[in-house]
């Protein structure tokens, strides 16, 4: 779908935007160039202007002509004419100039309000700044955040124009807290226009203070402007390739000079860096909390000027590229018409075929160009890149980013199945790395794991420091569970019953302890800090430790008569309490590997019905799910006993004193039946064509999926490792970073006690129960500090920490050097090797790696859902074809449930008013268009056909026709 936040703007200055970006698509040939015309009459204008500006900056009058006059009369008529045009205009907020009043620069606010502004949410009385593309909206919240289901809360505001409207509390890009008091914004009211005296009298007092900071600001920034132009070349990397950063209150105070930068200033600062995307980036998911921008290397800037001046120059240079772009489009289109069936492969290249080094510096403009992630800031490429690509003739739509990737692809830059998401530079992949081919002894390219340099292993340990402390298990059976897939296998388990009390036993987890042989002080921990954990796509897997230290430490590693462990244990009771607990260094022998499905089939509850192939028949599914699990038998009694204990675990959390609680839609997973499939080089030097596409799985997957069976008792058990370890860092004074939940803000104690009893035996609430009690879910974060966690049950005196998946999260890494330092021998035993302010900076840095993880597994997965689907309709449709236009047997895209999510808003570039419905069969959202702009009620049952994929930037987005209501 479209991205939300800019179908709500709906501006009508919306139109110009586009119609700018689509006027580049213009083919140079057919344009006339403009010549500028004057006369001596024209320059002898300029000259009088000149000196009248002058002459009334000497007298003192900064009011420039075209504005208006500021007395209290006439902004008072004119707010109030401004306020009562609402009720008779159809348009959403403006965005054009508007006109303010000069007043005070609110010199009270500080750069502290800044700070506030990171960690608060936004409360009314929030002076704020929105951003999208070339649209800025400033206003004032004025209602607090509404729900969305599936969305990120909607925010009530009034911009500075009096419009109200609703916005994403993530498109603000700056905010001023207690801006004005919070009971004054309130009494604004929050419907389009007022509804009395008392509403409107509140907005013009709002609407004032609003203004003049605004004003105040706009001054301030023509201030600055002039001493922005040395600032680029003092904060870029020394490194022409490498990537800077620096905060608004960095910049701030290069340019100003002062002990305490006033809010005014910080917020012109944060215009006019926003203003300079060619040079400054801010980050695409927090800037408001972080206030960061990416410095953009000098050696992009260089490379973006060169071909700008190609492009204008009419270089030779660039109609060559394109003859030769061509030539490369129509050998990719032959190829894949011929292949469509082939499983993917390479066809072997020239030895001449290369790339000449005049177009590597437009195939690097064309990649740099493909930001992703929403458009807050303009693209400094969008006049370069159509000028490129559009005279290639061979693309008919606007050139869009995705017609930028599609390109890279058919000229032999990008494979046909190049993955997206792994290009974002916040994931902070290494390059894979082209070999010159001379080399016969190594691979072409290295696409197997994080680049770590040849003597990134040695300095290991050779001793075990712990050897003296370690508990040895013995023949105490451990259970490694997990998928038959799974490339890092870090934790087992085992039960052991409490002699003298029945029903009782010790739950032990075992976890894989690399830091037996790497030192905290290892090159290897900056490697770990920095990528802070393992990134699995369906393609490929970038592991975060080196295979071969991961390899040593692996819980599933055979020919291994044993293996140092960490173990959390603790005692539970028969009603499922932890009644005790222990840490310690141990040891383990009687390791069984056993994969998710076998244990499912021992133990009688089959996950695998709750999960789907939608685009298989029933028949092909049945016969891949038959299974043999003979080899696992003799552990049958334990293996349900370990069940019985993690349900008995689940009910306790459930009915203890914190709200536990699980909420999750239908989730979509595309395996690669191929892999691993070729791939190009970061930076290839030759154009690559291939044949065929991989085989793509399709599965939809409840809850319960995860929630029953082996992978809840596997689940279940992390959590109490989790707790266990939270208590020891708790009694022992060990700073660790922790996961927290804050509790779900109910609106009564009786809506509490429906959702309460609306949870099933898993703790799980009905998605159509959430959105018809209109129930905000806070974000998870990481603390430095002990938190709830209500999602799990956790009390905040208690906390959670990870810590049983050393191999894979850099978190669980830390949490290991910190426990196992208190482990020591007491003469060996020092201080912690990482203090509280190291693990707070370091908890902001993995929360905010962790959000570019998180959004990049969302692109993947809408990317490739989206390209099966498209896919597989192109098959739908050759069939009709051959079978005469006729109906086919399997229409799994046909007659499909659907859930309305959202009411309907108008899509700006599409031109129509849709709604967001979600398919639970394919687990997806899709945009559905709205009868009559009314559409359905929000909740409703539907059932829909899905009409076409479309795209208008990197983003996939599916549409499916109303067909019936169903409720």
């Amino acid at each position: 779908m479209l991205s939300s936040s800019l179908r709500r703007f709906g501006t009508a200055d919306a139109a110009p935007v586009h119609a700018r970006l689509a006027s580049s698509d213009v083919p140079r040939i057919l344009r006339k160039k403009l010549r500028p015309k004057g006369s001596r009459g024209d320059i002898r204008d300029l000259k009088d202007t000149g000196k009248s500006l002058i002459k009334a900056v000497q007298k003192g009058d900064l009011d420039p002509a075209w504005r208006h006059t500021y007395g209290n009369k006439e902004v008072s008529e004119r707010l109030v004419a401004n306020l009562t045009k609402a009720k008779n205009s159809p348009h959403l907020p403006s965005v054009d100039t508007g006109d303010f009043f000069d007043g005070h620069p609110l010199e009270h606010y500080t750069s502290d309000d800044l700070v506030q502004s990171n960690t608060s949410t936004l409360q009314p009385g929030t002076f704020f700044e929105i951003r999208r593309n070339s649209d800025v909206i400033t206003g004032v919240v004025i209602d607090a955040s509404i729900d969305n289901f599936g969305y990120s809360p909607d925010t009530v505001s009034m911009n500075i124009h009096g419009e109200v409207f609703k916005h994403r509390a993530s498109d603000v890009m700056f905010a001023v807290p207690n801006f004005v008091d919070a009971f004054l914004a309130k009494r604004c009211g929050n419907e389009s226009v007022h509804e009395n005296e008392h509403e409107l009298a509140a907005r013009l007092k709002v609407l004032k203070r609003a203004r003049d900071f605004d004003r105040a600001v706009e001054t301030e920034q023509y201030r600055l402007a002039r001493f922005f132009k040395d600032l680029y070349p003092q904060v870029r990397a020394d490194d022409p390739d490498a990537w800077g950063k620096i905060t608004t209150l960095q910049a701030a105070r290069l340019l100003v000079r002062s002990p305490n930068i006033p809010i005014v200033t910080l917020f012109a600062v944060h215009k006019q860096l926003m203003d300079r995307s060619d040079q400054f980036i801010c980050h695409p998911i927090r800037h408001r909390f972080l206030h960061t921008f990416d410095v953009r290397p000098d050696s992009h800037l260089r490379n973006l000027r060169t071909v700008r001046n190609w492009i204008w120059e009419r270089s030779p240079v660039i109609g060559n590229f394109q003859k030769r772009a061509r030539w490369f489009i129509d050998r990719s289109r032959e190829l894949s018409q011929k292949s469509e069936n082939e499983p993917p492969s390479q066809i072997k290249k020239a030895p001449n075929d290369s790339f000449r080094p005049e177009e590597l510096e437009i195939i690097k403009m064309l990649k740099l160009s493909l930001a992703q992630g929403r458009r807050i800031q303009l693209n400094p490429y969008d006049s370069v890149v159509p000028s490129i690509i559009k005279d290639t003739f061979r693309y008919d739509q606007p050139t869009a980013p995705h017609i930028t990737y599609k390109f890279l692809q058919e000229i032999g830059v990008y494979t046909p199945w190049e993955d997206i998401a792994s290009k974002d530079k916040e994931l902070r992949l290494p390059p894979d790395v082209e070999q010159p081919p001379e080399s016969p002894k190594v691979k072409t390219t290295n696409l197997s794991s994080r680049s770590f340099s040849a003597t990134a292993t040695s300095g290991l340990l050779t001793a075990d420091a712990h050897e003296s402390v370690r508990h040895d298990f013995g023949s105490l059976p451990v259970y490694v569970v997990d998928d038959a897939t799974a490339e890092e296998l870090d934790d087992g388990v085992s039960l052991e019953p409490v002699i003298n009390e029945p029903g009782s036993v010790w739950l032990h987890v075992h976890v894989a302890d690399p830091t037996t042989i790497i030192p905290v002080e290892h090159e290897i921990t900056r490697e770990i800090q920095k990528c802070t954990e393992s990134i699995y796509l369906g393609h490929r897997t970038w592991p975060m430790l080196p295979t071969d230290i991961a390899s040593l430490c692996d819980m599933g590693r055979a020919g291994v008569a044993g293996k140092n462990v960490l173990t959390f244990s603790a005692k539970i009771d028969t009603e499922g309490a932890i009644v005790d607990h222990r840490v310690r260094a141990g040891y383990v022998r009687n390791i069984h590997k056993i994969n998710y499905e076998d244990v499912n089939e021992l133990i009688g509850i089959p996950a695998s019905r709750h999960e789907f192939m939608p685009f298989e028949l029933p028949s092909v599914t049945m016969k891949q799910n038959v299974r043999n699990n003979a080899h696992i038998s003799m552990h049958s009694d334990q293996l349900k006993y370990m069940y019985e204990i993690s349900r008995r675990l689940t009910r306790n959390r459930l009915n203890g004193d914190v709200f536990a609680f699980l909420f999750s839609l239908n989730r979509p997973e595309i395996t690669f039946v191929d892999r691993p499939v070729p791939q190009n080089p970061s930076e290839s030097t030759q154009p690559r064509f291939y044949r065929g596409f991989p085989d793509l799985k399709y599965t939809v997957r409840t809850y319960k999926y995860s929630e029953t069976g082996a992978r809840s008792l596997v689940a279940e058990f992390m959590k109490v490792a989790g707790r266990v370890a939270s208590r020891f860092c708790l009694e022992h004074n060990i700073p660790v970073i922790r996961r927290a939940l804050p509790p779900l803000a109910f609106s009564s104690e009786a809506q509490r006690k429906r959702i309460l009893s609306s949870r099933d035996e898993t703790g799980h609430v009905d998605p159509l129960v959430i959105l018809k009690e209109d129930i905000v879910f806070p974000p998870g974060e990481l603390t430095s500090k002990p938190a709830a966690h209500t999602g799990i049950g956790v009390p905040a005196s208690e906390g959670y920490a990870r810590a049983t998946s050393p191999l894979r999260r850099a978190e669980d890494m830390l949490a290991h050097w910190q426990i196992k330092n208190a482990l020591l021998p007491g003469a060996a035993r020092g201080a912690t090797p990482f203090t509280e302010e190291m693990l707070v900076r370091l908890t902001k840095d993995f929360s905010n790696h962790k959000l570019s993880v998180k959004r990049a597994y969302r692109t993947y997965t809408r990317h490739w859902t989206h390209v099966y689907i498209d896919r597989f309709m192109q098959r739908q449709k050759r069939l009709r074809e051959q079978t005469g236009g006729g109906e086919i047997e399997f229409e799994p895209l046909r007659g499909l449930e659907a859930l309305v999510l959202r009411n309907p808003s108008f899509d700006v570039l599409q031109r129509v008013s849709h709604q967001d419905v979600f398919i639970p069969r394919l687990g997806l959202t899709a945009v559905m268009a709205a009868k009559d702009l009314v559409g359905q009620e929000v909740t409703a049952r539907v059932k829909v056909d899905v009409k076409r994929v479309f795209q208008t930037d990197l983003n996939q987005n599916l549409e499916v026709d109303f067909v019936e209501r169903l409720s």
